[in-house]
């Protein structure tokens, strides 16, 4: 894994991206990333393609227990900058709502 670093005092958490995304991709996604607001988060994002490379896989997890967590999967299909900006905001807000419920482990295809 491939760790973006993101200089903020407040932040609390990470971005991870696995090697085989593309730099133009990890380029966009740490952005989106800190434009959702990542920095003000108590968990970490991870980004990586699925093994069978269908799907990219957007994951906010929880660092103290890695079974929380909520994942967004895009096909690779529709990896478009509107899809992923919302799968990225759709990962993170989910997950908090998540919080609350019995399950933590949950996810959502697009």
């Amino acid at each position: 894994m491939q760790v973006q670093a993101i200089s903020n005092q407040n932040f609390q958490g990470s971005v991870t991206f696995s090697k085989d995304i593309s730099p133009k991709l990890v380029g966009y996604l740490s952005e989106v990333s800190e434009k959702s607001g990542i920095a003000k988060k108590p968990y970490n994002l991870q980004v990586q393609n699925t093994k069978d490379k269908r799907f990219l896989s957007i994951e906010a997890i929880n660092p103290e227990n890695l079974a929380e967590k909520y994942t967004v999967l895009v096909h690779k299909f529709l990896q478009k900058k509107d899809i992923l900006h919302s799968a990225v905001k759709d990962a993170m807000s989910n997950f908090e709502k998540s919080q609350s419920l019995p399950q933590k482990n949950l996810n959502k295809v697009i």
